[in-house]
């Protein structure tokens, strides 16, 4: 990551260290415990916990190497797959079982006290990419922390919630979250009635109202009732792709704003 090892010198070390060698695909991992360990009985078990999970992976003929990223309270891995596919199958699947075998290991010595947040960076067979691919996984944990909890984040997805959660201490984002919402969240601060989920609702089903009627338990009248409201409130044409695709966004910031 530091990039102070070259491919063939990393390739060396790591078959010194037991991982092993040949074209194998390496998924790269940035671990992160919420809340860190800071004491040392949390250390220890921590280091407990790598070790646990390190076992299960090569009962898995899964070799993989951990090692604590300096300074950023992560911990970074390497998980070998000798899978004969290529692609994002193997890709996933090998993040996925060493994600388990994480949280797995972290449950058994931490409880419940600690969780994981496993973040798998792109994949390549051969050690020149390895570098990059820690340092794309390393880059997303922040905005990983912000998203709700899932087995395995994927930073070479293309995540909006994880690219909002990256903006959400932006000014600019903010102000566009208030103004696209803003006279529909002191409408339903004053109200019984709530137009908000209506709101999420119809962008979620991509504007078929239909569809938002039977999630919401409406009829058709009573449905097109409170979105005439919200088009009256916004000053919006939710018929418009763009101004429901710009409303949506701004309901995800604001959810995630919130969590």
């Amino acid at each position: 990551v530091a990039g102070d090892r070259r491919a063939r010198e990393a390739a060396a070390r790591a078959e010194a260290l037991g991982l092993v060698p040949g074209e194998v695909l390496l998924v790269p991992l940035a671990i992160a415990l919420t809340p860190a360990p800071r004491r040392d009985p949390e250390e220890r078990a921590a280091a407990l916990a790598w070790r646990d999970a390190r076992r299960e992976l090569e009962n898995r003929s899964l070799p993989v190497l951990f090692g604590a990223r300096p300074g950023a309270g992560e911990v970074l891995a390497l998980v070998a797959s000798g899978q004969p596919r290529n692609g994002a199958g193997a890709r996933a699947e090998t993040a996925a079982t060493a994600a388990e075998a994480v949280h797995q290991a972290i449950a058994h010595h931490f409880g419940r006290s600690v969780r994981a947040i496993v973040v798998a960076g792109p994949a390549d067979r051969g050690w020149d990419a390895a570098a990059e691919g820690l340092r794309c996984a390393c880059n997303a944990v922040a905005a990983a922390r912000r998203v709700g909890p899932r087995p395995w984040h994927d930073a070479a997805a293309p995540d909006l919630e994880r690219l909002l959660a990256t903006l959400s201490e932006d000014e600019t984002l903010r102000a566009f979250v208030e103004r696209r919402l803003g006279p529909l969240v002191d409408h339903d601060a004053r109200r019984k009635h709530r137009l908000l989920p209506t709101l999420e609702a119809f962008c979620a089903h991509g504007g078929h109202k239909a569809e938002t009627a039977r999630t919401l338990h409406l009829g058709r009248q009573a449905l097109y009732h409170r979105l005439d409201r919200i088009e009256e409130l916004l000053e919006a044409d939710l018929d418009d792709e763009d101004t429901r695709l710009g409303l949506h966004l701004a309901l995800r910031a604001r959810r995630l704003e919130a969590a």
